[in-house]
């Protein structure tokens, strides 16, 4: 018997990895809950998303500030241009997706420390889980800037108290929502393990740097 001859493939090379399946994941159930057309209703979610941007932002802002903090920062806001260097409001993409959950990340912290309820944390930690599988990237880089926004907030809190010379009571209920916000986010990274884990700290160090000063590409092996 004569074995067919197979030309030989060339090796191929490392295959991308596909980063932001949350985004695409989003808008696939948002097109199948909804049932609108994906094609022809995707040149309204840009506008959409911006709205939900600078209503958090003005929220955010008019707490920690003033009123018109937050009316000059969505005046910035609808004045970014979108072009290789900035990325504004004008398309929506994984990124600009995010930035409603990141102001509501910080809001949910500030609101949750100043009225003493533990349920902010759990919808601070929910917008972070959003965060971290809709854009990872901006989920890697905002690790460390969550992190010390919750040590400053805490040691915040703690000074205040003593000061007005107020003890600080923690129900049961409040300690297990608290231990549910701190598991969702190890849990979120933990399921980007492959993402930010790369066998080694100095290894994953460099990647979660690489991540953070992003240059629009990646590969894996």
């Amino acid at each position: 018997f004569i074995q067919p001859m197979h030309a030989q493939l060339p090796e191929q090379p490392p295959a991308r990895i596909r980063l932001n399946p949350g985004f695409y994941f989003i808008l696939s159930q948002f097109y199948i809950i909804s049932g609108v057309d994906p094609v022809l209703f995707f040149q309204y979610l840009p506008a959409i998303f911006a709205l939900m941007t600078g209503f958090i932002i003005f929220s955010f802002l008019t707490r920690i500030s003033n009123y018109w903090t937050g009316l000059f920062a969505i005046l910035f806001m609808s004045f970014m241009k979108t072009n290789e260097n900035t990325l504004g409001i004008s398309f929506l993409v994984a990124l600009t997706m995010t930035f409603p959950l990141l102001y509501g990340i910080f809001y949910s912290l500030n609101k949750g420390f100043k009225v003493g309820k533990a349920s902010y944390f759990l919808l601070a930690a929910l917008a972070y889980l959003a965060v971290l599988v809709t854009h990872e990237q901006t989920g890697a880089a905002f690790i460390p800037i969550v992190f010390l926004s919750i040590l400053f907030y805490i040691a915040v809190f703690i000074i205040k108290n003593l000061r007005n010379k107020k003890q600080i009571h923690i129900s049961v209920k409040g300690i297990l929502i608290i231990l549910i916000s701190l598991l969702l986010p190890l849990f979120a990274i933990y399921i980007e393990r492959a993402l930010l884990w790369k066998g080694t700290l100095y290894g994953s160090l460099k990647h979660f740097l690489d991540l953070i000063i992003w240059t629009g590409d990646n590969t894996i092996n």
